[in-house]
């Protein structure tokens, strides 16, 4: 009954169909009591007793008609036919009180107690001859008469009060059957409303049939698909079910395990397969302890095997008593936790060497996340800022460590306040940065910031408050040296510029005397003599010019005079003033410069001057039979670079380097040929700078050097008609 009533409450089709049915069965109760209850009321019914008590009536009706005229006309009596009648009459009224039961039976009874009497008179005076029968036959037949006309007028009375209440019985049948014939919708709907139901009912079940298979078939799937093996068994320990992966597991033999086998079974045929390693030595013992496990459902269970595998094997209850057994194949998953035991014991060691490397760093370290909390933090770190222990708790605040830094550098309120919204103002901006912070005790911090993937940042700090004196100390001396410098250069300058007035009279007084201007010079050997003060005094005088414009550049006082300047007659210019050296030294001069007008914006004396120390040098390093050539091109971004090739010795990577030097010479004997100061390529460097250019030098020995100057391409002038330039000037 409780299920019962459990099933109604969980499914409201149940308990309508419940109270369907159990409405109906009302009904046709209802129907049935009042149906058998008036069963014998029925008015047909007692119009088949009136017809049985018409023909008694009608039997005596006719004894009484005979029994008259036999006493009125004494004719003979038909013995054979009234004993026929009389048993007849008895007969039928035998028949009215057979079911006493019925409605109507009072009124039978009444007319057999009245009629019975004188039917068994009657067969008894026919049976005995009417001649015993005293007084006379005439006055027995007239009492007879009478008998039977009372017999008569009682059966009328019974007849008038039958049919009134055969009529009574009849309206009582009218007002059951309207009360039938309206209860008959409200029975015929419940009883569809119930079959309703029950179809409803029907394909409820039905497909819940179907969603139950389909669910056990899911689960079957589902549990052939697990990787581990799944078995059940029942309350009494009897296997109901496992998959196909429990079965490939399991290390007994394979046709044990049938529906209603025996747990102890099973484990018995598991410890005397051979297969376990616990239980080669006493399988009894190992039998044992795996029912005890079984049985208290402690937890999972190893199971080595022989051949090197390594089952683990887990009971849990079911919640009807039963019990799950799940076994996985975990040799692959012991070994990666050696594997991670091992691995992890390195880490643990690496990580030790890690921290202690990061204590000992000269470098202070710190890590925090993107909510500006500290992760982590080297022992530098707290000791560059003098910071507590505590403060390298991870978790810490950024604004927490910013202000105690504060206060222990006497920071006052605001201060404090400034310098931890700026602090996390960069921690926001996500960023990298680089910058200096300045405590108040003096230290000279590098901070390093750099931005994490994860939206947090590292900091990296450095004292280098050391670094920063010797900065401050090594600036210091470089602003005294360039002082000293510009000094040198300025007194340079004013030395070479007082030194070539003397140079200048010398150079034309032994000009004279060795062109004999005034005449003979005797003896012959002074005239030499005057030769080699002229050469001498002109080599002095180029020194004293190259280290004077050298000292310009340097010292910043070269006035550069900026004009349109015709490349191609600089070169022509630069190649006529070196063509006697060349011819010397029997070297060719090559103008390779293409067709067209090269016009630059650009100071005429310094662009002559950069190609007479390209040409010199290239002459002077050149073998006999040798060649320099002169060459220029435009390149992509608008430059101009004029080129001078020579097919000298050619320099080393080394070489190069000290050419560029001033004072700078490459070991050569053809130094020998022209003697030269080594301030040619310095000097012809700070010129091409001074235009936003450069001078770019190729050298390789044995082969040559090629020299290029580049000018920008702001200096690189459209065509310009120069002569009529100067015309107009």
């Amino acid at each position: 009954m409780i299920s019962l009533l459990r099933a109604a409450i969980l499914r409201p089709v149940v308990l309508l169909a419940g109270v369907g049915l159990f409405g109906s069965l009302g009904f046709v109760l209802y129907i049935w009591i009042t149906v058998s209850g008036h069963k014998d009321g029925v008015p047909i019914e007692i119009f088949e007793r009136q017809h049985v008590v018409r023909e008694v009536h009608e039997g005596l009706f006719q004894l009484h008609w005979m029994f008259q005229r036999v006493a009125r006309e004494a004719e003979a009596i038909p013995i054979e036919s009234l004993r026929a009648r009389v048993a007849r009459i008895h007969m039928r009224l035998a028949e009215t009180i057979d079911d006493q039961d019925r409605i109507g039976a009072a009124m039978t009874v009444r007319l057999h107690d009245y009629v019975s009497p004188l039917l068994d008179a009657l067969q008894a005076w026919l049976d005995g001859g009417y001649t015993r029968l005293s007084p006379a036959p005439t006055v027995a037949y007239e009492e007879l008469a009478l008998r039977t006309l009372d017999s008569l007028r009682l059966i009328e009375v019974l007849l008038a009060k039958s049919h009134d209440e055969a009529s009574e019985v009849l309206e009582q049948q009218m007002l059951q059957l309207d009360r039938f014939r309206h209860s008959l919708p409200l029975v015929m709907a419940q009883i569809l409303f119930v079959g309703l139901l029950l179809v409803l009912y029907a394909v409820r079940a039905h497909r819940l049939g179907q969603a139950k298979t389909t669910a056990q078939n899911r689960l079957r799937d589902a549990l052939e698909a697990i990787p581990v093996g799944f078995a059940l068994f029942d309350k009494d320990g009897r296997f109901v079910m496992c998959n196909g992966r429990h079965r490939d597991l399991y290390p007994g033999p394979k046709n044990k395990l049938a529906p209603g086998a025996s747990f102890h079974n099973l484990a018995q045929g598991a410890a005397y397969s051979g297969n376990l390693v616990d239980a080669v030595a006493n399988p009894e013992e190992w039998l044992a302890a795996r029912k005890v496990a079984f049985r208290e459902r402690s937890g999972s269970i190893d199971v080595p095997l022989m051949d090197g595998r390594n089952l683990e094997v887990l009971d849990r209850p079911t919640p009807d008593g039963g019990t799950v057994a799940i076994s996985a194949d975990v040799t692959e998953s012991r070994a990666r936790e050696a594997e991670l035991l091992r691995v992890g014991g390195e880490l643990r060691e690496k990580n030790y060497q890690l921290d202690a490397a990061l204590d000992n760093m000269v470098t202070g370290l710190a890590l925090f996340d993107k909510s500006h909390r500290l992760v982590m933090c080297n022992r530098r770190y707290l000791e560059i800022y003098d910071l507590p222990p505590e403060l390298g708790r991870q978790g810490a605040e950024l604004s927490e460590i910013m202000a105690v830094s504060a206060k222990l550098q006497g920071r006052d309120e605001q201060e404090t306040r400034k310098i931890v919204e700026t602090r996390l103002a960069i921690a926001d901006d996500h960023s990298p940065r680089e910058d200096r912070e300045y405590l108040s005790n003096g230290k000279v911090i590098r901070r390093i910031l750099r931005p994490m993937s994860d939206g947090g940042s590292m900091a990296t700090y450095e004292d280098i408050t050391a670094r920063a004196k010797a900065e401050r100390d090594l600036r210091t001396a470089k602003e005294e040296a360039e002082v000293a410098s510009r000094s040198k250069s300025e007194f340079l300058a004013n030395v070479s510029h007082e030194l070539r007035t003397p140079l200048n009279a010398i150079i034309g007084f032994s000009e004279l005397i060795k062109t004999e201007l005034f005449g003979p010079v005797q003896p012959a050997q002074y005239r030499d003599y005057a030769g080699d003060i002229h050469d001498s005094g002109h080599h002095l005088l180029s020194l004293i010019n190259d280290i004077l414009d050298l000292s310009k550049v340097e010292a910043g006082k070269f006035d550069m005079v900026e004009e349109d300047v015709d490349l191609s007659a600089e070169v022509k210019a630069s190649i006529h003033l070196v063509r006697d050296r060349a011819n010397q030294g029997e070297v060719s001069l090559i103008n390779d410069l293409p067709n067209g007008l090269l016009v630059l914006r650009a100071d005429q004396r310094a662009v002559k001057q950069m190609l007479l120390n390209l040409l010199s040098n290239g002459v002077k390093f050149s073998q006999t039979g040798g060649a320099v050539t002169v060459g220029a091109e435009h390149r992509e971004d608008g430059s101009l670079a004029v080129s001078i090739t020579d097919t000298g010795i050619g320099m080393n990577a080394r070489g190069v380097k000290q050419a560029m030097t001033p004072f700078g010479q490459v070991d050569s004997t053809f130094t020998s040929r022209f003697e030269g100061t080594g301030l040619g390529l310095p000097l012809t460097e700070r010129l091409a700078i001074l235009h936003g250019g450069s001078l770019e030098l190729e050298s390789e020995e044995g082969v040559g050097t090629c020299a290029r100057i580049v000018f920008p391409a702001a200096r690189v002038q459209p065509g310009v008609n120069l002569a009529q330039e100067r015309r107009r000037v």
